[in-house]
């Protein structure tokens, strides 16, 4: 879906001849129409500012979305003719009127609530772009704190943002396109890091725990000599050292029974030493091996310590405690940025449950091998005991996997919610919706992956500031689920593109909003891009990709109410994803079109076809429903799941 967003260009203006004098910085300001407000001054950079939280800690600008603001640009970077471009969040501004003045350029925005429909924070860029060159030059304004009004729809909004940041490792996982081997795509977000950091923990845990009744009676030793004062009878050896301890304590001696011993002189009684100096062997588990299972637990938890400490302090770093705005108004990234700091410090809090289970082990091992086990450098040596003993190997290689693994950044799936326009927003939402409702079926999640459609020709919109999973796909019984996120529906060459058995075969579109006879044209773009695609199917067998027959559902997400959606957007709809899609194969069946609506609060929450009048339907259906945080019908979920079990009982 392309955002509901303004969109389109600032026309390209004249230079004047007679400018003003020249202005060194460029800049962008946001001055406030029809209201008293404070202009926002923004300095214009020749590279985009990187999101991070040390940035929303500080003190940004903000501005109002319930309120009107004209856009006015100055600096050096206009003194040479060019065709000047408003983006705000990788989306054009259309704007009703422009004008230039020597090194100022001004511009009237078509809908002058410039930050209606931004979620999070604003990121306004100008683009120029000039005769002389092949590419347009762009500067950056830093990003700007957008504050909704208080009420139901920021409340809304705020909800949708909590649940789609806490499933951001299902949306934005590291993927991959279909050529690259799931090894390499199977990368984790920062939560699943953290998981995956625990789960690893565990398991090293349990070996410690598992193998220590073995490491208590054979752990590996070496014997070493030593010398102790001992019992005389104990001697086996009498040495230049055992010589001089007698000399050196005469007070050991006593008489020897039946006359034989020392005899000073030659002559007097006998006597022998009651005790003297005696070297024995004794076993030592002072050896590299032991040394290195013990300093791992040492070492081991004071990286945990550390991390610990840093997941709260990442946590108290977030600005979910920092804002500062006027009455009446709330951040819209609040929400999120506490439930990432409540995340973090759950976290922060496990891990330290792990060092102190790993402190214990620690001085469970010291007092049976009698070695303190200081931290031991990496990495450790391979050695025979190590490669050739069950429980040394098994702690070798459980040590070395923690080693290899990154530890788990704070990822940027949070960045990217705060900067999405409400509709990018609400299609996140949609999607963690339809992958919730599949898993709490039983449907269980076999893939996640990302595919780059040929079929677009570069021509798809969107700002995707970082790439998302479009592909999902679920298993049960035999049966096989497959949701498609925005996916490229071409026609000709690229029909079928990743899997998908939909063709567009229509070359005209249908302009929205238009009631004239002549608004069929050729189509600018050979491509449908719905929201959602589902599909069920029944496979021939486990180990085939093939289908007997398919049931295809098309989907599209829209924040806006039921009734606007119904009166403004119905033919348009009906005529890209009704009349102009149909199936590839003959076997195969397109159900319909469902509408999602996200900003009905005290909407009607049903959600029957719009094409039934109450007869039953043979044909495709056409339904609009709501779904938000207040209401999930969630009509789409079962209608696909009535037809993938009467697939199942009629293959």
């Amino acid at each position: 879906m392309v955002n509901d967003a303004i969109h389109s260009s600032a026309a390209a203006v004249s230079d004047d001849s007679h400018s003003i004098s020249r202005i060194a910085a460029n800049r962008l300001r946001l001055v406030p129409l029809s209201w008293k407000g404070e202009t926002v001054e923004l300095t214009l950079q020749s590279a985009p500012v990187h999101l991070c939280a040390d940035t929303l800690v500080r003190t940004l600008p903000t501005v109002f979305a319930d309120r009107p603001y004209r856009i006015e640009c100055e600096g050096a970077m206009l003194k040479r003719l060019a065709a000047v471009t408003i983006e705000l969040n990788d989306d054009v501004v259309l704007c009703s009127s422009t004008s230039r003045d020597g090194l100022q350029f001004f511009a009237q925005p078509t809908d002058p609530n410039l930050f209606a429909d931004v979620f999070g924070l604003a990121r306004l860029s100008v683009s120029l772009r000039r005769p002389d060159a092949l590419v347009p030059e762009l500067f950056y304004a830093p990003p700007i704190h957008v504050l909704l009004p208080k009420g139901e729809r920021a409340e809304a909004i705020s909800k949708m943002a909590v649940r789609v940041a806490s499933a951001s490792d299902r949306l934005f996982p590291k993927v991959c396109s279909h050529d690259r081997t799931k090894e390499d795509c199977d990368e984790s977000s920062s939560e699943k890091a953290i998981r995956n950091q625990e789960e690893a923990l565990e398991r090293i845990i349990q070996l410690y725990e598992r193998h220590f009744s073995y490491f208590r009676t054979n752990a590996r030793s070496r014997l070493s000599e030593r010398e102790e004062v001992g019992a005389f009878a104990k001697l086996k050896s009498f040495t230049q050292k055992t010589l001089e301890f007698i000399v050196r304590h005469p007070e050991e001696l006593e008489p020897a029974p039946g006359g034989i011993g020392i005899r000073p002189n030659g002559i007097g009684p006998a006597w022998l030493p009651r005790r003297s100096l005696i070297r024995s062997a004794q076993p030592s588990f002072n050896t590299y091996e032991n040394q290195a299972l013990v300093g791992f637990l040492t070492s081991l938890a004071h990286e945990i310590d550390t991390e610990s400490a840093e997941l709260t302090a990442a946590a108290e770093q977030l600005p979910h405690t920092q804002f500062n705005v006027p009455e009446g108004y709330v951040p819209s990234t609040a929400a999120i940025f506490a439930e990432s700091a409540k995340r973090l410090q759950l976290a922060a809090s496990r891990f330290l449950q792990f060092r102190e289970r790993l402190t214990q082990l620690r001085e469970l091992y010291v007092r049976t091998l009698g070695i303190e086990g200081e931290m031991h450098p990496w990495p450790l040596r391979p050695t025979p005991v190590f490669l050739a003993i069950t429980p040394y190997r098994e702690i070798f290689e459980a040590v070395s996997n923690w080693r290899k693994a990154p530890p788990p950044g704070l990822e940027e799936g949070e960045m990217l919610l705060t900067c999405m326009a409400n509709s990018r927003l609400y299609e996140y939402y949609v999607l963690t919706a339809l992958l919730d409702a599949f898993s709490a079926n039983g449907f269980l999640q076999t893939t996640a992956s990302r595919y780059d459609y040929q079929g677009a020709q570069g021509l798809t919109t969107g700002s995707d500031e970082r790439p998302h999973a479009n592909t999902f796909t679920f298993e049960k019984d035999g049966i096989e689920l497959t949701l498609w996120y925005q996916p490229v529906v071409s026609g000709g060459m690229y029909a079928g593109e990743n899997g998908l058995g939909l063709a567009r075969t229509s070359d005209w579109s249908l302009m929205q909003n238009s009631d004239s006879p002549n608004t069929l044209r050729t189509a600018d773009k050979p491509f449908y891009t719905p929201d959602f695609i589902l599909r069920a199917a029944l496979k021939h067998d486990a180990d085939s990709a093939d289908h007997s027959r398919a049931v295809y559902f098309v989907a599209d997400a829209k924040f806006s109410r039921m009734q606007t959606v119904i009166a403004s957007q119905t033919m348009s709809l009906v005529f890209r994803y009704l009349f102009s899609i149909r199936p590839i194969r003959p076997q195969d069946q397109h159900a319909g079109l469902w509408i999602f609506c996200g900003s009905d609060l005290h909407g009607d929450a049903s959600a029957s076809p719009l094409t039934s009048m109450g007869a039953s339907l043979h044909g495709p259906a056409f339904v609009v429903e709501r779904l938000d945080p207040e209401m999930e019908t969630q009509a789409l979920v079962r209608t696909v799941l009535q037809t993938a079990h009467a697939l199942a009982a009629n293959p």
